[in-house]
């Protein structure tokens, strides 16, 4: 994954040469596989409704999707792609029951993305 390349760059980072969608000539900045996970991750928490099903998780060990259904009073396709993307950026497992679905947060991998960032802060 490659992000556009700010014009003071710490010199560690590998700045590539591309070319955006208009063919223009810039820079942008190859990520490494851990930053490219915290990006997808940042993306997927962007959204107010993601955010909010994260959240709850962190306060319940699982919910059945008919639970976050009736609390978000979302269409079950737009519940499944809100659940989709939380699965794609690896923060939610699914466990299926007959016809019912349970989600779980990976509570493992937001714990090791806070402490990356931590790290950073100090």
């Amino acid at each position: 994954m490659t992000l556009p390349c700010p014009y003071n760059m710490p010199k560690s980072l590998k700045v590539l040469e591309g070319r955006n969608c208009r063919g223009e000539l810039m820079q942008v900045v190859e990520l490494t596989q851990h930053e490219a996970d915290a990006v997808k991750i940042f993306q997927a928490l962007g959204d107010p409704t993601r955010f909010r099903i994260v959240h709850m998780l962190l306060e319940r060990e699982e919910l059945g999707c008919a639970e976050i259904q009736g609390i978000f009073r979302l269409s079950a396709p737009g519940l499944s792609y809100h659940f989709r993307i939380l699965q794609d950026c690896g923060l939610l497992v699914v466990r299926k029951e007959g016809q019912f679905h349970y989600f779980r947060l990976q509570r493992e991998r937001l714990e090791r993305l806070l402490l990356i960032l931590s790290s950073k802060l100090v």
